[in-house]
């Protein structure tokens, strides 16, 4: 079920707007160089891994900015899971982030999927999502099929954070995650309520995700950025 897991994770932070306004060249994403570390943790509590962000490629056209963000993934014990990039987007302060979901057999092209943040943000904003896909292939020997979709994603609210990297005004927005792992023709169907916190200033800041009886299957932080 690794490569269920790594699937996934891939998939998975005020009153006034205009404290929100989103400035391009005021979000990290688009500074060279910069690093961001996310903390992940599972269904217990326990350290379960970390992402290591970093930015790069960082170009502007007209009223564009464009930056590529690798993200390599580690488990608890500091190897390697996954080692995959990110093509981010910001124009008039709306940001689109793109990002690659992991193919099943080796040689494939990874799935492309994004999600946007648009400027001036409101409580009750449905937000859009390009993400509804399939990918099949094998794992060990057994072939795999693996759907999912991102539904119902909307603000609901405003919250201030308070991260290991400092304290976030921040939007948090919820969504459904539709997942369904076919294997030898059986399905397996998973429902996740997803929410995110996100910070115009430095992306999400924090998520969460629970299962349909409402216990949550895992929850991530930021830890630093420099």
């Amino acid at each position: 079920m690794k490569k269920n897991n790594l699937i996934l994770s891939a998939l998975l932070f005020l009153c006034n707007t205009n404290i929100f306004a989103q400035d391009c060249n005021n979000f990290f994403f688009f500074t060279e160089n910069k690093e961001v570390v996310i903390n992940n943790y599972d269904k217990t509590g326990k350290f379960s891994g970390k992402d290591i962000g970093t930015i790069s490629h960082v170009q502007q056209s007209g009223e564009s900015i464009t930056s590529q963000y690798r993200v390599v993934k580690y488990d608890a014990g500091g190897k390697i899971k996954q080692d995959g990039n990110a093509t981010i987007t910001c124009k008039n302060g709306n940001v689109s982030m793109g990002f690659q979901i992991p193919a099943l057999d080796e040689g494939d092209k990874p799935k492309e999927a994004y999600f946007t943040y648009p400027s001036g943000m409101q409580t009750g904003q449905n937000l859009q999502a390009g993400m509804e896909m399939n990918i099949k292939g094998k794992v060990k020997g057994k072939k795999m099929d693996v759907s999912f979709k991102v539904e119902n994603r909307k603000v609901i609210g405003k919250e201030r954070v308070n991260t290991p990297a400092g304290s976030y005004d921040t939007f948090k927005i919820t969504y459904d995650m539709d997942v369904r792992f076919k294997v030898l023709g059986i399905g397996i169907p998973m429902k996740l309520k997803v929410y995110e916190w996100y910070s115009p200033l430095a992306g999400v800041v924090k998520t969460e995700s629970y299962n349909k009886d409402g216990q949550m299957e895992e929850h991530s932080i930021l830890a630093s950025i420099k």
